[in-house]
């Protein structure tokens, strides 16, 4: 656990440095006074954007909840009622540039090896697991209505 909160933390100054570089970059203010009142605005808003990247899920219906939060964040963000749909897309496409076969429910699947593939070869990441979560969930879904 202590191994979470630190990279946690980590990416907290990370983000709130990308922030800060951004706002020197977007206003051209190398530092000044204000710069540090700035700062401390742009510093909250990274860490609450970090804090969004991480439940600290204690169960399993916690990394439920996150994936099923996520998975209502992507709908929002790409402005689709039926939420971030685009496997069958990125299949049609794949399958005519490399003349397979895949289907969609594959799409998901291969997805969801992907997170666990990164979840194994690693530093233990909440992101890995909830996204695959995420793409269990969107597999069962494609899989009940291929066979609709």
């Amino acid at each position: 656990m202590q191994h979470i909160e630190i990279e946690i933390e980590e990416n907290k100054a990370r983000r709130a440095e990308a922030a800060m570089d951004s706002h020197r970059q977007r206003t051209g203010v190398v530092d000044d006074g204000a710069m540090e009142q700035g700062w401390n605005e742009i510093f909250l808003e990274a860490v609450a954007e970090s804090e969004r990247l991480f439940c600290h899920s204690t169960g399993a219906e916690d990394y439920l909840d996150e994936a099923s939060e996520q998975m209502r964040d992507r709908a929002q963000s790409r402005d689709q009622d039926d939420g971030e749909r685009s496997m069958a897309r990125a299949v049609a496409a794949f399958n005519t540039l490399y003349g397979h076969e895949l289907s969609e429910t594959e799409g998901w699947q291969f997805m969801s090896l992907l997170k666990k593939s990164r979840g194994a070869g690693g530093a233990y990441r909440e992101d890995d697991y909830v996204d695959d979560i995420a793409y269990c969930a969107l597999a069962a879904e494609s899989a009940q209505q291929e066979l609709a």
